[in-house]
């Protein structure tokens, strides 16, 4: 299952609610709001073009989020605290734009939802920042299980059919996201960077980099476009942590395996360090537990340079008393 982050640089409407729209909002709060301590604005989350990661959303995919959104709180930043809580989804809708199409063709649909914040003095930098258009880009994060080939149809997360992300021989191919299944946030975000109803995506997904990296591995560098680039960028920080973690993870190893031998063994530190780095992650944790298990059994090997007691001879039988 992928989980998407995407981003929408589209103008926020604000108006004052209607009654039924009190209505709606008052169902979340625990008392009545009256119109006056309210603030409300429409935002567009996303819509079915396709984005400048050559992917774009089914519009089964809006229809789901469309109910799955509301009563969500939005947040800034992706940065989900109690305390960077802006504003609360009380309506969401999939619209439709007479007369426009995307670029595949299809009729244009955008999902639009209605949000509302209280009028407190802590939210009036937050509502003037909104009114100036400083804060107008919003970003959705939602997991969806199904994210199909434009060209064949087939699932990204279980198929590798050949395709890739982008334009090839004039013609596009372009991942659908489809089947969301669940909308955990909204976010105002600072750096747009998606055309239209622009989306931005910090996610991968595995079976498509396995794809990409075979086809790199045989030369075929022609795989790496715009449409997969932020994709790559993800994937190669993600390898740059966990090999971070390995390294980590290695080091105390080495440490504990010199600090268990040098138990054991009439070695100095610096010669089993020098053996720790030539052997593999395996071995260390097989001769550090070996060791360890021998000092705390006490069954270590005495070393050779303590000296033992010495047993009297019978030429010293005139010193004994």
């Amino acid at each position: 299952m992928a989980r998407l982050e995407k981003t929408n640089k589209r103008k926020v409407e604000s108006s004052s609610p209607t009654k039924e729209e009190l209505e709606l909002i008052n169902s979340y709060t625990r008392r009545e709001y009256t119109q006056q301590e309210l603030y409300t604005f429409s935002v567009v989350l996303c819509d079915n073009d396709i984005d400048r990661d050559y992917e774009a959303f089914s519009v089964n995919a809006l229809k789901q989020m469309a109910g799955l959104f509301v009563g969500k709180t939005g947040i800034s930043d992706h940065n989900p605290t109690a305390q960077n809580q802006t504003a609360r989804i009380y309506s969401c809708n999939v619209e439709y734009v007479q007369g426009r199409k995307t670029l595949y063709g299809e009729p244009y649909c955008k999902l639009t939802a209605k949000a509302y914040i209280p009028v407190l003095p802590s939210t009036q930098e937050t509502i003037q920042l909104i009114e100036s258009g400083i804060k107008k880009e919003v970003s959705v994060g939602c997991s969806a299980d199904r994210v199909l080939c434009s060209v064949c149809g087939a699932d990204a997360h279980t198929a590798q059919c050949g395709h890739y992300k982008g334009k090839q021989n004039g013609d596009i191919c372009y991942h659908i996201i489809d089947n969301v299944t669940d909308a955990y946030e909204w976010s105002f975000v600072a750096v747009p960077s998606q055309k239209n109803a622009g989306v931005i995506k910090s996610y991968y997904r595995e079976g498509n980099m396995s794809n990409i990296i075979e086809e790199v591995k045989k030369g075929n560098y022609s795989v790496i476009n715009n449409g997969n680039a932020n994709e790559i960028g993800e994937y190669i920080k993600e390898l740059q942590q966990l090999a971070e973690y390995g390294s980590q993870y290695r080091k105390e190893l080495e440490d504990e395996y010199v600090r268990f031998s040098s138990l054991c063994l009439d070695c100095s530190s610096s010669v089993l360090r020098s053996v720790a780095k030539k052997l593999n992650v395996q071995e260390l944790v097989q001769l550090k537990t070996l060791y360890k298990n021998a000092v705390e059994c006490g069954s270590f090997l005495k070393p050779q340079l303590v000296k033992s007691e010495e047993v009297p001879t019978a030429n010293d039988k005139q010193y004994n008393i």
